[in-house]
């Protein structure tokens, strides 16, 4: 019996995390689960670290019971994907939340792909874009004026997540560009994206996103 490090709430209160790896069968997957769990339990500890040496003010700016950050990770070994369901900061920590996940990922499951099935916010799209790649759009929900409307991936018909940043960044520089937004937005709360096609511009709700690992 392999022996996993225990990814249980007591050691790090601050970070309300849930993150699994499940179809893990063959001995090389096992292997690789358990040193995932290794570095997981590493970056956490960091994470907990930052918690514990947060000024009153900071800590006052934090989610219930002191959570300074949310992960929501699931990865299965047999169909070779890692489902991100949340990543999520409430307050400025000078740790890059998603370039230390993606960086584990990479070196633990280089040839898995990643699926974010409900991407809001523009600066994730950033990272994922920055650190893995553009990403492969599945699916996306949009609003215009006075509708709100699903597309289909074979209905998006040469709408990407490249035009999408693109036109985010348009959007916003209209308002003094996506830094100034940033800074006169609550940390932790998600800048919209906007996509400008034959409709006009329409606000991104959420999309469902993949981008490989390797």
């Amino acid at each position: 019996m392999m022996d996993y490090p225990t990814l249980g709430k007591d050691r790090w209160p601050a970070i309300n995390h849930f993150i699994e790896v499940t179809k893990a069968n063959r001995e090389e997957d096992l292997i690789r689960k358990r040193h995932f769990f290794v570095e997981m339990c590493n970056l956490l500890d960091k994470l907990q670290e930052k918690a514990n040496n947060l000024s009153n003010e900071q800590k006052a700016a934090c989610g219930a019971r002191g959570i300074i950050v949310d992960i929501v990770l699931k990865v299965n070994v047999e169909r070779k994907e890692v489902i991100l369901d949340q990543i999520y900061k409430y307050i400025s920590i000078n740790i890059n939340l998603f370039k230390e996940i993606s960086d584990i990922l990479r070196h633990n499951f280089p040839d898995f792909t990643m699926i974010i099935p409900t991407l809001k916010g523009y600066q994730l799209a950033d990272e994922i874009s920055r650190h893995l790649g553009n990403a492969e759009l599945v699916c996306l929900c949009l609003k215009g004026d006075t509708h709100e409307r699903f597309v289909v991936e074979k209905d998006l018909k040469g709408v990407t997540f490249e035009c999408i940043l693109s036109d985010t960044k348009r959007h916003y520089n209209n308002s003094g560009g996506i830094k100034r937004i940033e800074q006169q937005t609550r940390c932790g709360s998600e800048i919209s994206m906007f996509y400008n096609g034959e409709r006009g511009e329409e606000e991104v709700l959420w999309m469902e996103a993949r981008v490989r690992l390797n």
